[in-house]
């Protein structure tokens, strides 16, 4: 492999460096608890902003995927909906109102989920197959150094300024960090250029044909449901870990911090673990491990009544879900033709994008519904997450093709 194929490798692992430190400071910390503790907003509020801003990223996203790969090309989609990402993230450190911080965060979500589907797609460009897996684990495993980097760099004007603080710093940084990709990742063939009527026909007719792709007893299909399941535990993890930390578990901001600088460090060991692990085992193998992982997690961290079990979960979590991602997105690839990869993660990005809606509000629907029982109804809301990762694990489990069981094409 020469030179420029690593700086390729080194320049798209870095963009997960950069959405990292977008989804940290936004996604998990400082917008949520702008709405919260600043603008007297709930946990259901925060989760329906998310919501429909995934909903509009599920929509297009089998139609967007599609026609990148009709055009092949990933590139252009990255750079777009990254800029939308970061437009949008600056202008909500203006914000006057509630009303307004929660539609420019919704745009700069819509941007965040788009530019993962074309992200993703451009995995099997930047380098050979036989160390995909290792490519991945690099990738997220920059991603949560992305953590370490975002908390790192905003904090301070956080201390400063408070929680809106972070939004335009987080813009600048998340587009500093994707120069790389944008400058070093190149699409393999030159742009087609039909007409804006025949690109939307022919769009829509090879995704009507991609149906084909998640039929029933098909290896996809069997994927879709456990991309579904695991979503819908994964996100409210995202979303509301930090107010668990701080409401349940009682940590301040600082030992707060200090929690997801620990539990970062762990992501990062378990992606660098399973990307080497997951080419000689195969990813399925290193998913239903993940998988298994959530599950102990999930029931330690719902059941922790001193911190110290609270960290033990932490760390745990913090590793699996840093292999789940690394593990998943091979396993997808290699369950797919190249030549509909960006179909494929479309379909698969909405049903993710669907389980991402559904999972945040049903956690805050039962931390509502139950909030006269506190703090049981936020543990009570954990316990469900578990639930949905079991089904995701029990389903890896299933009898499946031969070649999924072996997590090859």
């Amino acid at each position: 492999m020469g030179a420029y194929s690593f700086l390729r490798i080194a320049a798209w692992a870095t963009y997960d460096l950069a959405n990292t430190i977008f989804a940290i400071n936004i996604l998990s910390l400082y917008f949520p608890l702008w709405v919260i503790k600043d603008q007297g907003g709930s946990d259901l509020l925060y989760a329906g902003a998310a919501g429909a801003s995934l909903f509009l990223a599920s929509l297009f996203m089998p139609f967007l995927g599609t026609l990148s790969d009709y055009l092949k090309r990933r590139m252009i989609f990255l750079i777009d909906t990254t800029l939308l990402c970061v437009f949008a993230t600056a202008i909500l450190s203006s914000a006057s109102s509630l009303k307004e911080g929660l539609f420019f965060f919704g745009v700069a979500n819509l941007g965040y989920q788009l530019g993962l589907l074309f992200y993703d797609a451009l995995l099997p460009e930047v380098g050979p197959p036989h160390i995909m897996g290792k490519i991945s684990g690099l990738g997220v495993a920059l991603g949560y150094v992305g953590t370490l980097i975002g908390l790192a760099l905003v904090r301070p004007f956080v201390l400063a300024h408070g929680y809106r603080a972070a939004f335009l710093p987080t813009a600048i940084f998340f587009l500093l960090f994707s120069l790389p990709c944008f400058f070093f990742v190149r699409d393999p063939q030159p742009l087609r250029s039909p007409s804006l009527a025949f690109l939307i026909q022919e769009t829509t007719e090879r995704l009507k044909r991609g149906v084909s792709h998640f039929g029933k007893g098909t290896p996809l299909r069997q994927m879709l449901w456990v991309h579904f399941f695991s979503i819908l535990a994964i996100q409210p993890v995202i979303l509301f870990m930090a107010i668990y930390t701080q409401k349940v578990i009682g940590l301040r901001d600082n030992e707060m911090i200090t929690f997801f600088i620990g539990t970062t460090f762990m992501a990062i060991l378990g992606s660098f673990l399973c990307g080497i692990l997951t080419d000689p085992l195969g990813p399925r193998k290193m998913l239903l491990v993940s998988l298994g992982g959530w599950c102990i997690g999930l029931l330690i961290a719902s059941l922790s009544v001193e911190r110290w079990q609270f960290w033990v979960a932490g760390g745990l979590i913090g590793i699996v879900l840093g292999s789940t991602w690394v593990s998943s997105r091979v396993l997808i690839i290699r369950l797919s033709s190249a030549e509909y990869l960006g179909e494929i993660f479309g379909c698969i990005g909405l049903v993710g994008r669907a389980a991402a809606i559904l999972g945040p509000l049903i956690w805050g629907g039962i931390v509502w519904g139950f909030k006269t029982h506190f703090p049981w109804n936020y543990r009570l809301a954990l316990l469900c997450l578990l639930s949905w990762m079991f089904i995701s694990l029990a389903l890896l489990f299933k009898r499946l093709p031969e070649s999924f069981l072996k997590g090859t094409p």
